[in-house]
């Protein structure tokens, strides 16, 4: 008897140890994220277990994606890296100079991941800015050449000169005069579980810096941001918060934080819906604050949180204050389902497989690799096993199929050809 209840104990206790780290749903529980000094550092965060990962910001200059299906680059703008086009002709490599074409600083887009600086001059559906899609081989060919202002301010000339269908990517820098040229390639597959492979000019190696792509839902983070300057908008470094590919933002205004209703709140991709206006900054008193009543919910895996912000410092901490709370928990719903989509590629006609448990009302969205919304429409999924044929009206190219519904957000990359 006594040796039974002692397992038992025991059980309890393992128990215990299980589900004390978790947050229960509509526990509200406080937290503060430090990115140091001058905001010196980055911080990964997942709403469910907290701090994840924290880099310094010096620690890469450049980011390539590691999506075999995505050409994006972005530069590590935050920390002052400028990116100006210098040719648009590959073979200008030994000739280029940059009178007259270092005034246009390219950034990385605000609202996704996928234009980097580097992609933000593409014309069209088969142009990502710094190279061209090869129809044939499926490969993306560099065309542009660049001048990148590094955090040392020294200033190079660049080339991003493929990235393979195959996961192969290789690029090259020198000096403007062409002196002390160097090359540098990775291979997508060895960054397969994070979205980019970062780069850091000065020691030439690639990292993972980015945590696993589902083990984190925030980037508290400092970068350039597109923001009013009176009648007019100019590119300014702001700190806030990004998110991941995975998670959707709605933000709530001028109803008290204690309310957990978000019923008439609109869920937003844009990554930096959170972003950086949820303070200000008052000139008389030389103080940030805090605009009243906003709140954020961030669906996250299925699961539903509150956020909104207490406390923000400054650059003498870079601390950053918030409250957070589990409002709807995948693990009390229907569970996600998972939407098969083939063949793809495809000549643009596909078909959606479900398996549901009830009706569920569909929101399809076509995104190609720009960001740009090119097709959408709504679809109601009947219950049981059903397999939906839908005609894509897009030409040739790559794209990303989202298949929203209330319970969660879906994201397929398909190839039309």
């Amino acid at each position: 008897m006594l040796s039974a209840r002692i397992a038992r104990m025991k059980i309890i206790t393992v128990l215990l140890l299980f589900i004390c780290p978790f947050i229960v749903l509509g526990q509200e529980v406080s937290d503060v994220v430090e990115m140091g000094a001058s905001y010196e550092n980055e911080v990964y965060y997942d709403l469910e277990r907290g701090f994840v990962k924290k880099n310094a910001r010096s620690d890469w200059d450049l980011a390539l994606s590691s999506n075999t299906m995505s050409a994006s680059v972005l530069i590590n703008d935050g920390a002052d890296v400028q990116l100006f086009l210098l040719s648009e002709r590959a073979e200008d490599w030994s000739k280029v100079d940059t009178l007259g074409k270092m005034q246009m600083p390219l950034y990385n887009s605000d609202s996704t991941w996928e234009i980097g600086a580097f992609n933000k001059l593409s014309k069209g559906v088969f142009d990502y800015g710094w190279a061209d899609y090869n129809k044939t081989s499926h490969d993306l060919v560099g065309k542009f050449i660049y001048a990148i202002v590094l955090r040392d301010k020294s200033v190079k000339k660049i080339f991003i000169e493929y990235m393979k269908a195959k996961g192969d990517v290789q690029l090259k820098i020198a000096n403007l005069d062409g002196s002390e040229e160097q090359s540098f390639s990775f291979t997508k597959i060895d960054f397969k579980t994070n979205d980019y492979a970062f780069l850091s000019l000065n020691d030439g190696k690639f990292a993972a810096l980015q945590p696993d792509r589902e083990t984190w839902d925030l980037l508290f983070t400092k970068y350039m941001s597109e923001v009013s300057m009176g009648p007019t908008t100019a590119y300014y470094p702001v700190t806030g918060v990004k998110h991941a590919n995975h998670v959707e933002v709605a933000q709530r205004d001028n109803i008290p934080t204690d309310n957990d209703d978000y019923s008439g709140a609109s869920a937003s991709s844009n990554i930096t819906t959170i972003g950086s206006d949820w303070k200000n900054f008052n000139r008389g008193t030389f103080q940030y604050e805090l605009v009243e009543d906003r709140t954020y919910f961030v669906k996250s895996k299925g699961n539903v949180w509150k956020l909104y912000f207490t406390s923000f410092e400054g650059s003498s901490t870079g601390k950053i204050g918030f409250n957070k709370k589990l409002v709807k928990s995948a693990s009390i719903e229907e569970p996600n389902q998972i939407f098969t989509i083939y063949p793809n590629p495809s000549s643009g006609n596909i078909h959606i497989v479900s398996d549901l448990e009830q009706n569920r009302d569909l929101v399809l969205e076509l995104f190609d690799l720009q960001g740009r919304l090119v097709w959408t429409a709504a679809h109601n999924a009947k219950t049981g096993f059903r397999d939906v044929q839908v005609d894509l009206p897009v030409p040739t190219g790559i794209y990303n199929l989202r298949v929203s519904s209330n319970l969660g957000v879906q994201n397929t990359r398909l190839i039309v050809e």
